[in-house]
């Protein structure tokens, strides 16, 4: 960890300095410097991680320069590890008044024929890329963004996440909710349809174990629903995603098939008629990975206006078959619900990420092909497969951060692939 390295650093120095001095202090004076030297790391403890979670907030890389061309280039090179740095944009978080002006100032919901969407996970790449990189958007041509709520779990309840637009401190949660709501204002503003979508990432893999949170997830995940639901109401989104990938959530953590399908059942039967009773967009069902495709035969897309699949794929392979197999796949499974519910359905997140695979390791821990290599065979095979299967949209992850395609080979093929629609 880089502040490690800089204690061992400050620690050499003075240790140098005490040889010049006196030696018959030099006990006392290393005492004296343990003793800072262990209040220091608490300090920076306590600004670099919460106790409560653990997780590791970063530090600042930031401002950015203000000539406006360079600044793009600063945000598009920094954003990725977003895990790791706290970026910091000078804007000022605009209070409840000045948001229910722009939004009395938009025009009503908006619902595109063929969506073409952009996804960004994090809360800060949303801010981004409506404040930076509205003009790439349009000329990518993309007519719908996902905007992230990103919950973290805090002193036992799951809390909005934000860092601060000017510092890299967090928001409390009046100022993380205006924050939510500034980014799906300025998507609007963009002339963008909004899906409005919850995510909370340390429930996978083993997470509902490790936060306590096995007998009463989907209580929670009912109260984050509700209160997006009043968001999206106010606000007018287009599309409010009540869970995000329930079913993949129960999956990673250990439950079979059959108890996993009944509980993502249960919590839609339970939650989605709770959302219409105050929200009068659309539903939206996203799921994801889920072990095999047919595994959705028991699931119910009962209630929802839409519903979408998840692609993901780490780029650690050398071909590019595994990709258009499985596109193929997802899309024959989705027009099969599709038919039997009476629900339309869009791929709801394509991503060739550049992350090394926990699960495909074998085939490396890099990009062994070109990102072009990827999108060119993906865009085909839906051209393909998912139009012939009903598809009504698409959605690319992400502009910036992790399967970045900004100021890449892939931009242009996916700019042409969403011309045609």
């Amino acid at each position: 960890m880089r502040e490690g390295k800089c204690l061992t650093v400050l620690f050499k120095l003075r240790n140098t300095e005490l040889v010049k001095g006196s030696t018959q202090k030099g006990v006392v004076h290393v005492l004296l410097i343990v003793v800072a030297g262990l209040a220091l790391l608490v300090v920076v403890g306590f600004f670099v991680f919460d106790f409560g979670s653990n997780k590791f907030f970063g530090e600042s890389a930031g401002p950015p320069p203000a000539e406006p061309e360079a600044r793009k280039a600063w945000l598009a090179e920094n954003l990725k590890p977003m895990d790791k740095t706290a970026i910091v944009i000078d804007e000022e978080l605009p209070t409840w008044e000045e948001l229910d002006e722009m939004n009395a100032a938009l025009t009503p919901r908006q619902y595109p024929k063929f969506i073409k969407a952009i996804q960004t996970y994090g809360t800060t790449a949303n801010l981004v890329e409506s404040l930076y990189f509205g003009d790439d958007l349009a000329d990518l041509g993309v007519n719908t963004q996902f905007v992230h709520a990103n919950y973290w779990f805090k002193k036992g309840e799951f809390e909005l996440w934000y860092l601060g637009y000017d510092d890299p401190d967090l928001l409390n949660q009046d100022e993380s909710k205006r924050a939510l709501v500034h980014n799906i204002l300025l998507a609007r503003q963009q002339g963008l349809a909004v899906v409005l979508f919850p995510d909370y990432q340390e429930l996978e893999d083993g997470g509902m174990t490790e936060l306590g949170v096995s007998d009463d997830l989907e209580g929670r995940l009912e109260t984050i629903a509700l209160d997006l639901a009043q968001i999206a109401e106010k606000y007018n989104v287009e599309y409010l995603v009540p869970v995000n990938q329930i079913e993949m959530i129960l999956d990673s953590n250990g439950y079979d098939k059959e108890e996993a399908q009944a509980r993502t059942n249960a919590f839609y039967a339970s939650t989605t008629p709770q959302i219409k009773q105050v929200y009068s967009g659309k539903v939206m069902y996203k799921m994801g990975g889920f072990g095999d495709w047919s595994n959705y035969d028991n699931i119910s897309f009962k209630g929802a206006d839409v519903f979408g699949f998840t692609g993901c794929y780490n780029g650690n392979r050398n071909d590019v078959n595994f990709i258009v197999t499985d596109i193929e796949a997802s899309a024959v499974q989705a027009a099969k619900m599709s038919k039997e519910y009476g629900v339309p359905w869009i791929n709801a997140e394509f991503i060739v990420s550049d992350q090394p695979s926990t699960i495909n390791d074998s085939f490396g821990s890099a990009q062994l092909l070109p990102i072009e290599d990827y999108y060119e065979a993906a865009l085909a095979a839906f051209d393909e497969h998912g139009y012939a299967n009903g598809a009504m949209g698409f959605t690319v992850h992400s502009l910036l951060s992790d399967g970045q395609i900004y100021d890449t080979p892939a931009w242009p093929l996916i700019k042409d692939f969403f011309a045609t629609k």
